[in-house]
């Protein structure tokens, strides 16, 4: 409306009120634009269910390897690397996106699950320290077995990070709960050969159906 009364009934120079217009308009374009930024990421940064789990599988006869889990609002990418022997190198990488039913199962799990450190005595090994007035576990290696697997994992949610570990679960627990869901995640979504392959070797080390 204000736009049609420079152009129609305003006696100002032509010139100035197509400028003024167009300023009008530029002005109402950056609003926009900010808005449109903050509601896409301001918010969603400081969704206090956003989350990221990352996962490393030690294993004792084939290559390392992580799977990153990122949450934002009702969706979750997925990353998974193989890794070489030392770690040092990425020998394969793929990214994918979780569906919607198996980030509720997850999400359901990651808030019943009990963050600990075990060895494999069953010894829990768990070393509180006060981090910017939050107890945190602090975390360190875990004892192992030499033809297992290790697993370590950290939470990092609203800016605190909740750590665990366990070296080849017993079937029946909620380590090897967790490792089933994260498996059947990992499996739907990287079906290309290689990866694959890893995978089904990575299965021999848990209590998988």
């Amino acid at each position: 409306m204000f736009l049609w009364f420079l152009f129609t009934k305003s006696k100002i120079n032509p010139d100035f009120r197509y400028i003024s217009a167009l300023n009008l308009l530029m002005s109402k374009y950056v609003v926009f634009v900010f808005f449109l930024f903050f509601s896409q990421f301001g918010v969603a940064q400081s969704n206090p269910d956003n989350y990221e789990l990352k996962i490393d599988f030690e294993p004792a006869f084939i290559k390392p390897s992580q799977v990153t889990i990122k949450k934002r609002g009702n969706s979750a990418s997925l990353n998974f690397k193989i890794f070489d022997s030392r770690k040092k190198n990425i020998l394969e990488e793929s990214d994918g996106l979780i569906k919607r039913n198996e980030l509720k199962t997850l999400d359901e799990f990651l808030k019943s699950y009990k963050f600990k450190i075990k060895g494999s005595i069953d010894t829990i090994g768990t070393e509180k320290e006060l981090v910017m007035g939050d107890s945190v576990v602090k975390y360190y290696d875990i004892m192992v077995g030499t033809d297992g697997i290790t697993v370590k994992g950290t939470l990092t949610q609203d800016d605190n990070s909740k750590h665990f570990a366990f070296w080849s679960p017993k079937e029946g627990t909620k380590n090897a709960e967790l490792i089933s869901i994260i498996s059947a995640i990992l499996r739907r979504t990287f079906i290309e050969r290689g990866i694959a392959n890893y995978l089904e070797s990575l299965r021999e080390y848990f209590p998988l159906k």
